[in-house]
């Protein structure tokens, strides 16, 4: 019997000594399914699309850290919105994820029999999230408590922030979009308004128009109307501190309609002339005027107090949606918290800067210009977001929030229509501008294993979706990859 358990012994430890459970094997064969990784990506970036483009690209495990592939991984680029990043992954860092936002009223008189003898006041701290909805709330609520007259003025309160309402460097000649909103720690709506236009029944008839809000702070120049074809453009300018709508061109009478999306200049006054607007649909008149001023809380009294969601659904829009306007007020309120009042860009950066430095990446190897991205002066290398990218998904404290803000390979955000072949394999955020795209994010391939990559293509001539198609083919390498042998059929 033990003579026959031990020649079981000695076949068991002939085989394992022929297969491939040699250590120094395995290390071979995974490295050689590494360099085949490698010279996959390679053939892919050979692509005469990026023949004269500027191609920077970094991937690691995030387990032990090893880099899997690099190209060009230390050069600065363009990172676009990719820079939103480093601004969610402050904000869950100092203000953490249940940071509600406030705009609070205040009054300074008596209120006797339904009249407050006294100036009401609108104080913002900088929500990006404010709307026409949550105006009317507060209008109710001051209602409730018997106001029904204010004698004095409104006075709308932004210098919780400076008021500088752009971004270092974004471009001049930048189209009134949403994309580029303006700035304000009393803002609403994210500083825009929506432009409803259908045609009318027949040829010349002019187009039929909503907007929302309906607001008297807009003016509105239609000399749009009906046609046989669509080339209409909606501009907004502002001219002697007005904003006007302009409607030229034409839409077809057989185009059920379209909606426009324009920012609006002012954030406060904008603000305010809504929540006038609210006031008196709730029945509650201003005697006096609307304008910009600095409470003396001394000689204050709160009459209500707005909190927002909570900052995790806030970073949650922002990231799927890829907000530029949330992610500049996320800079200055991060600036004010750390920095003090008044919150500015500048103070934002500096914050960044020392979370940044706390996890190894220097300030002399990037530069930060803004929070969106929306700024052409912003450098970052792939390997410093990967280093990020890395301690991120370390945190156990913030890795939940982090990992599930970003957006859904095929599944949701800007990624919803990209990579539905590994849907939710892929978790990552996209940065876009003319001559730039790129992608940065977390992959998982097929051996369960979680690798943080960034890309990025600066430079290239052509559209966006040829790179990203690119892009895309690389995550899918990435996420087919595996270490372990294939079994067989």
């Amino acid at each position: 019997m033990r003579r026959l358990k031990f020649r079981w012994l000695i076949f068991l430890l002939s085989i394992l000594s022929c297969s491939n459970f040699k250590p120094g094997l395995r290390k071979t064969i995974i490295n050689s399914r590494i360099e085949n990784l490698q010279e996959a990506i390679d053939s892919l970036l050979s692509d005469s699309l990026l023949a004269r483009a500027n191609v920077g690209v970094k991937v690691i495990s995030v387990k032990t850290g090893k880099t899997l592939y690099a190209r060009n991984a230390h050069r600065l680029f363009n990172p676009a919105s990719n820079m939103k990043l480093l601004t969610t992954a402050t904000s869950l860092s100092v203000l953490k994820p249940d940071y509600r936002f406030k705009t609070i009223v205040y009054g300074d008189g008596q209120l006797s029999n339904g009249i407050m003898e006294g100036s009401l006041y609108i104080k913002g701290f900088g929500d990006p999230s404010l709307t026409t909805e949550d105006l009317i709330s507060i209008a109710k609520r001051l209602k409730r408590q018997g106001i029904l007259r204010i004698t004095g003025n409104l006075i709308a309160d932004d210098t919780y922030f400076d008021n500088i309402r752009l971004g270092e460097g974004w471009m001049w000649d930048e189209k009134p979009r949403k994309y580029s909103a303006r700035i304000g720690a009393l803002s609403v709506n994210e500083n825009s308004i929506s432009i409803f236009l259908k045609p009318g029944k027949k040829a010349k008839d002019p187009l039929y128009t909503e907007f929302d809000p309906k607001t008297e702070f807009v003016l509105f120049q239609n000399y749009g109307m009906s046609g046989s074809q669509d080339s209409v453009e909606v501009d907004r300018i502002f001219a002697q501190g007005k904003n006007i709508i302009v409607v030229r061109g034409i839409i077809s009478v057989t185009n059920p309609g379209r909606y426009y999306t324009r920012n609006l200049e002012d954030p406060p006054m904008y603000t305010a002339t809504l929540f006038k607007e609210c006031l008196e649909k709730e029945g509650i008149n201003l005697d006096g005027i609307i304008q910009l001023g600095k409470l003396q809380e001394e000689k204050v009294f709160k009459l209500a107090i707005h909190y927002s969601k909570p900052l995790f659904e806030i970073l949650y829009y922002m990231e799927k949606e890829s907000s530029n306007f949330v992610a500049e007020q996320l800079l200055k309120t991060i600036g004010a918290s750390v920095k003090g009042e008044p919150g500015t860009s500048k103070k934002g950066l500096e914050a960044i800067e020392e979370f940044l430095m706390t996890i190894g990446i220097l300030p002399d190897r990037y530069k930060g210009a803004d929070g969106s991205g929306l700024s052409r002066y912003n450098l970052i290398s792939p390997s410093d977001i990967v280093t990020l990218l890395k301690y991120m998904y370390r945190d156990f404290e913030l890795q939940p929030e982090y990992t599930s803000l970003l957006p859904i390979g095929g599944i949701d955000g800007t990624l919803k229509n990209r990579m539905h072949t590994i849907q939710r394999k892929v978790r990552a955020k996209t940065g876009t501008m003319r001559g730039v795209s790129c992608l940065s994010g977390y992959v998982v391939t097929s051996d369960s294993e979680v690798l943080a990559f960034s890309m990025m293509m600066n430079n290239y001539l052509g559209r966006a979706e040829s790179i990203q198609k690119i892009q895309d083919e690389i995550v899918y390498l990435l996420a087919t990859f595996s270490r372990k042998k294939k079994p067989r059929n």
